[in-house]
């Protein structure tokens, strides 16, 4: 009978010791995840200014003059299509071109172009075709 006392008092004492290691560990995470949300915070913070900057949300007269040379040139490949007799809607020759322009049929020979990027303060060109 004293053999079995001195299994269950083991095995009590063990009970014990692990649960006195699992609260430290508790602590110890507790104390590491109080370390990691600020600094995800900052991060995260950070990340977001460095988003802001990078594309900024208001375009500058840089990036207007930029679209502008845009539309300048699918203005001219458009004028070319047209006087050749080849369809108005067909995509860009070139790729950055065809990515950031887009052309809305109007009808009548009557075309607008328009900015396909987040700048809203760049309005669209309407361009007519005539026989000339």
């Amino acid at each position: 009978m004293s053999e079995i006392q001195d299994y269950i008092a083991m095995a009590v004492a063990k009970d014990e010791s692990s649960g006195t290691s699992h609260q430290v560990s508790k602590r110890q995470n507790k104390r590491f995840n109080l370390f990691l949300w600020p600094l995800l915070i900052i991060l995260i913070l950070a990340e977001g200014e460095h988003y802001k900057l990078a594309h900024e949300l208001a375009p500058d007269e840089h990036h207007l003059s930029n679209i502008d040379q845009l539309y300048d040139e699918a203005e001219k490949q458009l004028t070319q299509r047209y006087q050749a007799g080849e369809s108005l809607l067909a995509p860009f020759e070139n790729p950055i071109l065809a990515a950031s322009i887009g052309v809305l049929p109007q009808g009548n020979n009557k075309i607008t172009l328009f900015y396909r990027g987040d700048h809203t303060q760049a309005p669209g060109r309407e361009l007519i075709f005539s026989e000339s």
